[in-house]
């Protein structure tokens, strides 16, 4: 196959998924004062009275069993200081002041939307093997153009090297205008006879 008309397939083909992915990653970070209208201010340390250690222990008790956190971020929304805790057993909000846990809102209908279009998970069981998928298809497009790219200047250069009875354009370019020069030429040496008028 054509090397072009691979490449132009191969963009054909990832160009919804590229799309998808540029799109809803881009709303996904956005910050929630943006995404959400939940107005950030800065952290007023002197506000703080649970540490993070607090953080585990207090979703701990919430929950009854290990909260088996992954990730804890200290925020400031509007007037409170809040802890957002991540973890296995799904994420909680941790008040950094009294150290109430509740549970975050849940996402708007459009969020829930992107974020399933950004990470496939419409596909279900097939998630994974979609993403493999075009992520592969999207590396070959990438490749494929780079290696137009540099052979069409490796081709360039290496025409321009060449002498005009190697270049096989420029052979084909003259063989096209030398019948009209000969012509021309012809016509010049040998000018139209005028026959004498008669005495």
């Amino acid at each position: 196959m054509n090397p072009r008309r691979f490449h132009f397939y191969l963009g054909i083909l990832t160009a919804l998924p590229i799309l998808a992915w540029g799109v809803s990653g881009f709303f996904l970070s956005l910050p929630p004062s943006v995404s959400q209208g939940v107005p950030y201010s800065v952290i007023e340390s002197h506000r703080i009275s649970i540490t993070p250690s607090g953080v585990i222990e207090a979703v701990e008790l919430h929950l009854g069993e290990p909260p088996e956190l992954t990730s804890i971020s200290l925020e400031q929304r509007g007037d409170k200081a809040v802890y957002s805790a991540f973890g296995k057993k799904g994420a909680f909000l941790v008040d950094a002041v009294s150290g109430n846990v509740s549970k975050p809102p849940p996402p708007s209908r459009l969020t829930r939307w992107i974020r399933n279009a950004h990470f496939f998970n419409f596909a279900g069981s097939s998630r994974t093997t979609l993403l493999m998928l075009f992520s592969f298809l999207t590396v070959c497009l990438v490749v494929s153009g780079v290696t137009l790219a540099f052979w069409q200047r490796i081709v360039k250069q290496g025409s321009c090297g060449q002498s005009p009875e190697q270049d096989p354009v420029l052979q084909t370019a003259e063989s096209q205008t030398l019948p009209h020069s000969g012509r021309r030429s012809e016509a010049r040496q040998h000018p139209p006879r005028v026959n004498p008028e008669p005495d």
